[in-house]
């Protein structure tokens, strides 16, 4: 029986390579990978504020055993709360503004500023990952008190209208500030508690004093795995929700997530956020930073320990060339 050859397949219905992904709306443009930010806080990246109650001999903000250890110990617990203009905790903050088309490579256009964030040019992330042998937030060094309960760590931009010259503040009114956030809601240690609401995760700001969701264990529980919480991010959505012209309200999403589970869910309230911080970016100067202090007024003590910080500023098509 003779041999039935299959017709050749044309060129055009063939099933090709997928070009490489570029950034920028170039070639020349490739994709950007994470970079590390100093995890000492001494670095000369950061500035290092402890504000009001915070701001004694018993709050330590340092270097220990490669993790940047924030400790609110003493024998009494304090109030700590970081809320709209009151600051009681500690701000970790880069000196310097981001300038966004320097860090996209892309030339500023006529009528914008160099400082100012457009979230179609560029997509930003920072993420926060925490120590996965006690959880994000753990008993303070010297032991007692509530074991972290009301604290929280937050991670974002502090924003001014004005240039800080490598020396930005913290709380008043002269700056908003907003992020991705955990909090500790119990006094359990995290090792003995195996309870999915002990960390609640979301998007907190000057404005909003906490959106947040429970339901996932976080690193450092009792039962806790791979697949579990131990780090938050949040990014920008890469489109606007209102024009420029009316202050321009730029989203995000935030929350907490496992960086071992790469495909995993973000734990928060909701997808995007869209407050009044989102509206005072326009034009501003900002600054990547991170808070660490309670939710509310609650007399609290307590420790956090960072493993990694890094952030990820990648340049994206636009809709039209830049």
């Amino acid at each position: 029986m003779a041999r039935s050859i299959p017709p050749a397949t044309p060129p055009q219905s063939r099933t090709m390579p997928p070009k490489k992904p570029t950034g920028g709306g170039g070639d020349s443009d490739p994709y950007k990978n994470w970079v590390e930010l100093p995890i000492d806080p001494a670095d000369d990246y950061w500035k290092v504020i402890k504000s009001g109650n915070a701001n004694t001999s018993d709050t330590t903000v340092d270097l220990d055993n490669g993790h940047m250890r924030i400790d609110f110990a003493g024998s009494t617990n304090k109030q700590l709360r970081i809320q709209g203009s009151q600051n009681n905790g500690v701000t970790i903050v880069k000196k310097t503004h981001i300038n966004w088309w320097a860090e996209a490579g892309l030339d500023v256009p006529s009528g914008k500023t160099a400082y100012g964030l457009q979230p179609e040019m560029v997509q930003w992330k920072i993420e926060v990952q925490f120590d996965q042998t006690n959880g994000p937030i753990s008993t303070a060094s010297g032991g007692g008190g509530t074991n972290g309960n009301k604290l929280s760590v937050c991670v974002g931009f502090q924003a001014f209208p004005d240039d800080q010259s490598g020396d930005p503040t913290t709380g008043g009114t002269d700056t908003t500030w907003g992020g991705a956030y955990v909090v500790k809601e119990g006094t359990a240690v995290p090792g003995s508690n195996n309870g999915p609401l002990l960390f609640r995760s979301g998007f907190r700001s000057y404005w909003t004093n906490g959106s947040s969701t429970g339901g996932k264990l976080w690193r450092g529980q009792n039962t806790s795995g791979v697949a579990d919480n131990d780090a938050i991010v949040l990014a920008t959505v890469p489109l606007r929700t209102s024009a420029e012209a009316s202050n321009g309200k730029i989203s995000f999403t935030g929350g907490g997530y496992s960086t071992g589970d790469p495909f995993g869910q973000l734990w928060s309230s909701t997808f995007a956020f869209n407050d009044t911080f989102c509206a005072t970016l326009q034009d501003h100067y900002l600054h990547p930073a991170i808070w660490i202090g309670a939710v509310d007024t609650s007399a609290t003590r307590g420790q956090i320990r960072i493993k990694r910080i890094r952030m990820l500023i990648q340049p994206l098509s636009n809709r039209e060339a830049l």
